[in-house]
């Protein structure tokens, strides 16, 4: 038995938007091409409001942040942009350089719409009271246009576990391998693809 080595912590890029919103289209016009050049990043889009896609687990989140208006990105849980990628790249640099606590590795498999996550978290701390959240997104969609001109959306979240986007409580222990998985019908989820 070997503790492996301990990994670089990916930043998270939590941002809310929705496809009626004129300033969060200008912000994607910046943000989704400065993903695409930052690809070791974790970026989650909860689409919020009167979005077709918004869900109750996005919902929560913007309770979690108290945000009142939109577009807002958070880096590692801290505001850090809406308007340009200066305050972004800020943010980012910084946060990649950060060892992680964890090494997580997760998998899935759809069969007829039902997912399966498997996850498997090595802590090389011990912790209490810690949070885990898994997020099912969509690489892409389309099936929310609105009227902001956006045609398509970027790492759109679709689901989370557990359902009410709080997290699981976990108490790690370090070096103890903790393993959990879910199971969901994603019938009654936007998804446009499930292959």
């Amino acid at each position: 038995y070997s503790i492996p080595p301990r990994p670089r912590r990916p930043p998270c890029l939590e941002t809310f938007t929705a496809c009626w919103c004129q300033q969060c289209a200008t912000w994607a016009d910046v943000y989704d091409p400065w993903c695409e050049d930052h690809p070791d990043a974790v970026v989650i889009k909860y689409q919020i409001g009167s979005d077709p896609y918004a869900t109750p687990e996005g919902e929560f989140r913007i309770d979690y942040y108290d945000l009142n208006a939109i577009p807002y990105t958070y880096c590692n849980g801290i505001l850090v942009a809406n308007v340009d990628t200066n305050d972004l790249d800020t943010a980012y640099y910084p946060a990649r350089m950060l060892h992680s606590d964890f090494i997580i590795n997760s998998s899935f498999s759809v069969d007829d719409k039902v997912i399966t996550v498997n996850n498997n978290i090595f802590p090389y701390v011990t912790t209490y009271g810690s949070r885990v959240q898994t997020v099912v997104m969509e690489k892409t969609t389309y099936g929310n246009v609105g009227g902001n001109g956006q045609f398509q959306f970027h790492n759109v979240e679709m689901k989370m576990f557990p359902e009410s986007g709080e997290g699981e409580v976990v108490n790690f222990c370090n070096d103890l391998p903790y393993s959990r998985t879910y199971t969901a019908n994603l019938d009654s989820t936007n998804i446009e693809e499930f292959d």
